[in-house]
């Protein structure tokens, strides 16, 4: 069975690690499922706001499910 199309949040957190470099590091991803593209964008900006402190970063995504034919039988 193959996976839907669907939306993901990743939040990224400015810390500074062992290398003493202030950057973004990976903190929790937020799966939306399969949505409209509206309906992920009022998602999105509803999670920017719960996340809204400067140290936080954000990205929408959308991740595409495809499948190509490798070997057809006539």
């Amino acid at each position: 069975m193959m996976i839907e199309n669907n939306y993901s949040i990743d939040v990224a957190k400015m810390e500074i690690k062992a290398d003493h470099i202030q950057r973004y590091y990976h903190y929790c991803r937020i799966e939306l499922g399969n949505m409209l593209p509206d309906e992920a964008k009022e998602k999105f900006r509803e999670i920017c706001s719960l996340f809204s402190r400067w140290e936080f970063g954000l990205t929408l995504n959308y991740i595409e499910c495809s499948s190509k034919t490798i070997e057809e039988r006539s």
